[in-house]
């Protein structure tokens, strides 16, 4: 079995990886194709069991899938790094991160299924131009990445990513039926998941806001008898949010609650704390209007 290995890694169809290269060869490696790690020991029946069986899966796969094998007994930072305490441990690495795993001496047909599931993890590239364009106001860049992704065939985390991106940029399009099904579509379990809900949550001011007359209508009635009324500066703070101009809808919002902090329920201290899932919870911006915030309360 073992000549067996050997003869097949020396054609490329699986490498040996130690402490002093994983890095390169994997973690690297993972951003021009995915690449799946056997945490195996020589000592170890059902690693023995499971080594012929992901040589075939990487025979079959070509240049689509790069398989490697690391000796935990020989290798035990990389081991305690990636938290091996079982094995034969197989992780799927993709775009320089682990993104799914499975333990045990699993039959062929299983290990296909996994890969299945999990593959085409380059699309999970498309997940971070889309995430990048957003970043840089690119809005039609990053809808199209995350569409494209998506359209592909995503992991489960790669996709709430892609969804939390459609739902901003749909938020910023004022899109905001869009908006809130894309944040739906993100599962609890998402790390995605609070920022989900705080843009669903920002939807439902933006529709309040509308449903108030224009921004233009909003205004010249705020200028007529000011400050306004609470519903109108509420109204103003929720175009201040559609239009991604978060200081000032936290400035508006600041304002209410100092007018009165219980109107509507705290519905201005409410709406700032989504503010503050939307900026970032730990952001600078997040940061000095929630010490104003405590001061005033």
């Amino acid at each position: 079995m073992d000549t067996i290995r050997s003869e097949q890694a020396s054609q490329g169809c699986v490498i040996d990886v130690t402490d002093d290269d994983f890095d390169i060869a994997v973690v690297e490696r993972s951003r021009a194709v995915p690449v799946l790690v056997d945490f195996w020991a020589p000592w170890c029946g059902p690693c023995r069991m499971l080594g012929p069986v992901l040589e075939r899966v990487a025979a079959d796969m070509g240049g689509r899938l790069q398989v490697a094998r690391l000796n935990v007994d020989e290798n035990p930072t990389t081991a305690a790094r990636f938290q091996v305490h079982g094995i034969p441990l197989v992780k799927l690495f993709c775009e320089g991160a682990a993104i799914a795993e499975f333990v045990g001496a699993v039959p062929e047909t299983a290990v296909r299924a996994f890969l299945d599931q999990h593959l085409p993890c380059e699309a999970a590239g498309e997940v971070k131009v889309a995430a990048a364009g957003l970043e840089a106001g690119d809005l039609d860049g990053a809808r199209d990445a995350a569409l494209a992704a998506l359209a592909a065939g995503l992991p489960a985390p790669a996709a709430a990513q892609a969804h939390t991106v459609l739902a901003q940029v749909a938020l910023r399009e004022r899109d905001l039926d869009g908006a809130t099904a894309h944040a739906a579509s993100v599962p609890a379990s998402a790390p995605e998941w609070e920022l989900a809900q705080a843009i669903a949550a920002a939807a439902e001011l933006g529709r309040e806001a509308i449903a108030a007359g224009t921004e233009e209508e909003v205004r010249a009635r705020i200028a007529a008898s000011p400050p306004g009324s609470m519903e109108d500066a509420f109204a103003l703070a929720g175009y201040h949010i559609l239009n991604g101009e978060l200081r000032s809808a936290l400035e508006d919002l600041l304002a209410l609650v100092e007018r009165d902090r219980r109107w509507r329920d705290e519905a201005a201290r409410k709406a700032m704390l989504t503010v503050f899932t939307l900026a970032g919870v730990r952001s600078p911006l997040s940061d000095e209007y929630r010490r104003r915030l405590s001061l005033l309360l």
